[in-house]
């Protein structure tokens, strides 16, 4: 039986600021239906192979999109402010609505590659925008709950689309079909977001926290080198690192073991990721952030350590829960780390570096998964991820010992 350890750390009184506000939930929405149209993707592996693509094209296909993204963040990020995410926004919708119709007509190398570039920015627009208003609304001492509840909307697609996209995979003559009937859903949501863009944009600007001093290129150095900002950086990456692969390669793994739609694993492990946000959210404020990282990567390491030997039947499916149980536990005490560890003139900024960091993890999990794939097959791929889990799991070890008191949070 896996128990997590964690230990409380003391509170003070909540903030009285409402969190769930109509700009809350329209970002979950927003940000909800983008990322449907990123876990459609679930087969694109199989689906590039089966159009003559060898196993490094897919894999260089597969990661430009995140890799766009990642230097989108790296270098556009701190021009993207409260003032101008709506209009930003609205623009990243309708290019990933286009790219999402585009699939239907592209089947070589060239459209491709340009599809997946372009993909890249829309969503870089679409979702970096979402988080600048996201960490302007949310109030100091509610985020872990805030970053679990965003985190549930950010879920969600992943639980769903692989399922949907198994059950309907015999309805259309090419899975690119499916690609592009999700990304018209974005047209309307594009509509929503200009109707709604002057009440998030105001009620965000209202709340910006002003800044200290003015925001030079020096400062944002300084900050990206802090002890903590970089760690927490590394482990964000290392895990999407861990989640982009297991998401792209799982597929094969399960049809290697003979295993019949092995979609549904993620359908049970984000069923409990989700429920592990929903119903113990409380938990992520009330106990040390530190611990409950460590133990989510803990639990991911033991699911690596048994998915290495080799299961089917049954276990497979089983073993989806204990991914479900450390992938889940993961990320919004991370977040609400980063929150609480950056200072006020960098909390949007530094909200974006985990989206970048996220994009770097979700660009080197399929390139980096599929080199180890290619080398020494399925157990050597999970191998690796153990390497990365232990060598994160020292990073915060490293981030308790250089613990400094942050905003919300007193020291035991």
């Amino acid at each position: 039986m896996l128990i997590v350890f964690t230990f409380p750390s003391a509170r003070g009184p909540m903030t009285s600021k409402p969190l769930f506000g109509r700009e809350f939930l329209a970002l979950c929405a927003i940000t909800f239906l983008t990322l449907c149209n990123t876990a459609v993707f679930f087969n694109f592996f199989p689906y590039l192979l089966s159009l003559g693509f060898s196993t490094q094209e897919t894999g260089m296909l597969i990661g430009l999109y995140p890799l766009t993204s990642m230097c989108m963040y790296g270098g556009v990020s701190r021009f993207i402010t409260s003032k101008n995410a709506c209009v930003i926004m609205v623009i990243g919708l309708l290019i990933t609505a286009c790219c999402g119709i585009a699939y239907q007509f592209s089947v070589s190398m060239l459209p491709l590659i340009c599809i997946r570039i372009a993909s890249g920015i829309g969503l870089f627009f679409t979702m970096a925008s979402c988080m600048t208003l996201f960490v302007a609304v949310i109030p100091p001492l509610k985020t872990g709950l805030a970053f679990s509840l965003y985190s549930v909307a950010m879920l969600l697609p992943y639980s769903i689309m692989p399922a949907i996209t198994e059950v309907t995979q015999s309805w259309f003559r090419s899975p690119a079909t499916m690609y592009m009937l999700t990304a018209l859903f974005l047209v309307p949501t594009a509509v929503f977001a200009t109707v709604n863009k002057a009440k998030m944009c105001r009620h965000s600007s209202a709340d910006k926290e002003p800044a200290a001093e003015p925001l030079v290129k020096s400062g944002y150095r300084h900050n990206l080198l802090r002890v903590q900002v970089a760690g927490i950086l590394f482990i964000n990456a290392s895990y999407f690192f861990l989640f982009s692969s297991l998401f792209y390669f799982l597929k094969g793994y399960g049809l290697e073991q003979g295993i019949a739609n092995p979609g549904y694993f993620f359908t049970i492990q984000m069923g409990i990721m989700v429920t592990m946000r929903l119903f113990g959210s409380r938990v992520f404020d009330l106990y040390s952030k530190e611990h409950l990282i460590l133990s989510a990567l803990l639990i991911t390491g033991v699911g690596y350590g048994i998915l290495a030997v080799g299961v089917s039947g049954p276990l497979f499916f089983a073993i989806a829960v204990l991914f479900g149980m450390g992938m889940g536990l993961c990320i919004p005490p991370l977040n609400a780390l980063m929150y609480l560890n950056s200072e006020p003139q960098f909390r949007g900024y530094n909200a974006n570096m985990m989206m970048l960091a996220m994009h770097f993890g979700s660009f080197a999990g399929p390139f980096g998964g599929s080199w180890l794939i290619a080398t020494g097959g399925y157990p050597a791929y999970c191998l690796g991820t153990i390497g990365l889990i232990l060598l994160a799991a020292l990073v915060i070890l490293s981030l308790v010992k250089w613990k400094q008191p942050v905003a919300g949070e007193s020291q035991a």
